[in-house]
């Protein structure tokens, strides 16, 4: 069985807006008000879904586990033009199909030797709450790993040996946002 630790690093700095000065972020925050308060109150009232169901979609392989090949169907979309996708994953292989089953995928996939890491939505309307998650290949279990909020559809990987690499959740212009994934089983 694998251990896994991951860690959060940011290098750089996130830009603020064009050097505006703070008493000008403190002045919009004191404008928004107003509206922040009709928007919580529309929320409590007007249950609507933030993204888009699709219905229409077919399977289509994917990517592959243990030379198991994994399918996807699209379910939802949200964003600009629906550039946020939400997937549904299957197998022939029944234990990785049943850790598999009743969950929301993103893009993300990574296989090493030892696993699959994969990036899981509870829920499209959560976004961009997800969870970093890992299929162990040794004992076919499921482990969620990470919280984050990154906002990024297009998290890449970065390898650095054969155990450990990183993902890159944010590649901002100033700064990158990465979690770091090691692997510490000898």
């Amino acid at each position: 069985m694998a251990s896994i630790t991951i860690t959060e690093t940011t290098d750089g700095k996130k830009k603020r807006l064009g050097g505006i000065p703070l008493w000008a972020y403190v002045l919009l925050f004191i404008v928004q008000i107003p509206f922040r308060i009709i928007g919580l109150v529309l929320k409590l009232f007007v249950k609507g879904k933030k993204h888009i169901p699709v219905t229409d979609s077919s399977w289509t392989s994917w990517n592959s586990v243990n030379g198991h090949e994994i399918d996807r169907r699209i379910i939802s979309e949200t964003g600009f033009d629906g550039c946020i996708k939400f997937y549904e994953l299957r197998t022939n292989e029944n234990q990785i199909h049943e850790l598999l089953k009743g969950k929301i995928f993103g893009e993300f996939h990574c296989e090493t030797n030892y696993g699959l890491f994969l990036r899981q939505f509870d829920n499209p309307d959560d976004w961009p709450v997800s969870y970093l998650i890992f299929i162990d290949k040794s004992n076919v279990s499921l482990q969620r790993l990470k919280k984050t909020k990154s906002s990024w559809p297009d998290w890449k990987y970065e390898s650095i040996n054969d155990k450990d690499f990183d993902i890159i959740t944010e590649p901002g212009d100033t700064y990158t946002t990465k979690l770091n994934v090691r692997n510490n089983s000898h």
